[in-house]
C-alpha cells in the first residue's frame, strides 16, 4: 500500500473555501455592528434634541423653524457642541389637542385651564413628538 505524505488538491481547495467563508462572515458581522453603532448614535443625538425641547419652556408651543443652537442657548454646553448645533436646522410644530377647564368638574368659576398640545420636532430624516401641558 502507498503511504501519502501530502494533501491532495481537493483537500486544499476545500480548506481554502471553508476559511474564506468564515472570513466573509466575520467581515459581514463587523459591517453590521458598525452600521448599528452609527444608527444608535444618530438616534441618541435626536433624542438629545428632543430633551432640549422638553427642557426649554420658550419653545414647543408654536410652529417655528429654528436651529438647534437657539434651542439650547439657556443650557450650559461645551463650545464644540454649540458650534455643531448651529448647523442643525429643526422644525417645531405645535398642535393644540384640547383645553381642560377644571371649573367644569368642581363647579368653581375660577378654575384653572390646562392646554394639552402635541409638539413635534423634525429634522432631515427624524421626527419625534411629545405631549405637553400648559397652565393658562
Amino acid at each position: 500500500m502507498h503511504k501519502r505524505t501530502a494533501f491532495t488538491l481537493i483537500e486544499v481547495m476545500v480548506a481554502v473555501m471553508i476559511v474564506s467563508v468564515v472570513i466573509a462572515a466575520i467581515y459581514k458581522m463587523q459591517g453590521d455592528v458598525h452600521n448599528m453603532f452609527f444608527k444608535f448614535k444618530e438616534k441618541s443625538m435626536n433624542n438629545q434634541y428632543l430633551s432640549f425641547l422638553v427642557g426649554n419652556e420658550a419653545y414647543g408651543f408654536e410652529k417655528d423653524n429654528i436651529d438647534a443652537y437657539r434651542l439650547v442657548e439657556d443650557f450650559k454646553l461645551e463650545d464644540t457642541l454649540r458650534h455643531e448645533l448651529k448647523n442643525i436646522k429643526l422644525t417645531i410644530e405645535y398642535d393644540k389637542v384640547r383645553d381642560i377647564d377644571t371649573a367644569e368638574y368642581d363647579g368653581n368659576t375660577s378654575g384653572a385651564i390646562f392646554e394639552i398640545g402635541k409638539s413635534t420636532l423634525s429634522r432631515d430624516n427624524f421626527s419625534a413628538s411629545l405631549y405637553r401641558v400648559k397652565l393658562q
